[in-house]
């Protein structure tokens, strides 16, 4: 959530002036985010929360330190002196406003680089506790970084968060499995046509052009009317676990032109690989029946200035629907100045 320790202690305290008043305010804006989610949360419960990263650390710290939770101590976070109780917030954020500016804080064993940041943090620690029922905390070492290294190590040991992501937002949107399975499928086997160039991670790739397929109508949920562009928007403004920013751009670009015009797209976009687009475009025209018809052999290779298409004239004959249709993909490829040519065999 778009809440930290930073933001927070230069909004409401600025100069380090901590009262009551600032606390309230600090605390009641931390509340209202966290509401979205407290509700779902609650209703799942838990057995052991946990507190992560510098904030949770240097809170832990304190209230052991300074006895707020029982006797002083000096014991590591990583053991027994890992430990936020509600009462030992309380009395740390006492501390504070009787001493009125954090700099002139008696607190034993607040460093200097934490001094600033401390008030934000400490408010939005006492809304979480609050507004999730937490009476306990457990403190670890571990934080974002290390969350980062298990994902990518995940993902070389075939456990990638973000196929369990695309399977979420299937789900969640309501998507037609076996047209996203139809497109997913003839996507990645025009892209598994074209020669693998010296630089690209074409595992990688396929594994971004399946997952777009599969969620390129994730944006029907909200209207049929320019559904791509609400696909694509959701691709770039959602939290996908497991996916890198540069990951949902890529995904995002795809799912904004894999239907319509094509002119929206930049054409010195960094996020899209036009064969993958190519690939997507295609496959979203020849499964449009959304039907289980055996899909012709389809060959597509790469020409100067574009793509050529080699289709059976027997099939196209019998599917007129979709002739139209691939004549009028080459008709939005010339459009941008690309070629799409079409050999009816």
């Amino acid at each position: 959530m778009y809440i930290g320790c930073v933001s927070f202690s230069q909004q409401y305290f600025p100069d380090g002036l901590v009262d009551a008043h600032s606390f309230k305010q600090a605390q009641t804006a931390a509340r209202r985010e966290i509401q979205a989610i407290s509700t779902q949360f609650k209703k799942m419960g838990w057995k052991q929360s946990i507190g992560s990263s510098g904030t949770a650390r240097a809170i832990a710290e304190l209230i052991a330190l300074n006895g707020f939770d029982g006797i002083p101590h000096d014991l590591p976070v990583s053991g027994a002196g890992g430990v936020i109780t509600l009462e030992g917030l309380q009395l740390l954020k006492k501390s504070l406003i009787d001493s009125e500016y954090v700099d002139k804080s008696s607190l034993i064993g607040l460093k200097g680089d934490r001094k600033p940041v401390l008030p934000g943090g400490l408010a939005i620690m006492i809304a979480a506790f609050e507004e999730l029922d937490i009476n306990r905390m457990e403190v670890t070492e571990a934080a974002l970084r290390l969350g980062v290294l298990y994902d990518l190590m995940g993902r070389s040991q075939h456990h990638d968060m973000r196929f369990v992501t695309v399977e979420q937002f299937m789900q969640r949107y309501g998507v037609d499995r076996q047209q996203a399975k139809r497109v997913s499928e003839t996507a990645v086997h025009f892209l598994n046509q074209f020669p693998k160039p010296k630089h690209e991670d074409r595992k990688d790739n396929l594994h971004i052009l399946s997952w777009a397929a599969k969620l390129h109508e994730i944006g029907l949920t909200i209207s049929h009317n320019g559904y791509h562009k609400h696909s694509a928007y959701i691709a770039s403004h959602a939290d996908m676990p497991g996916f890198s920013r540069l990951d949902q751009a890529r995904l995002a670009a795809l799912l904004l032109g894999h239907t319509g015009k094509l002119g929206k797209i930049s054409v010195g976009s960094a996020y899209i690989d036009w064969r993958m687009l190519f690939c997507l475009r295609l496959a979203h025209v020849i499964c449009r029946r959304r039907d289980d018809e055996p899909i012709p052999d389809i060959l597509v290779k790469e020409i100067e200035g574009g793509y050529l298409l080699k289709v059976s004239k027997a099939w196209a004959k019998s599917n007129p629907l979709t002739q139209f249709g691939l004549e009028k993909e080459s008709a939005d490829w010339q459009k941008i100045g690309r070629e799409f040519q079409i050999e009816f065999l």
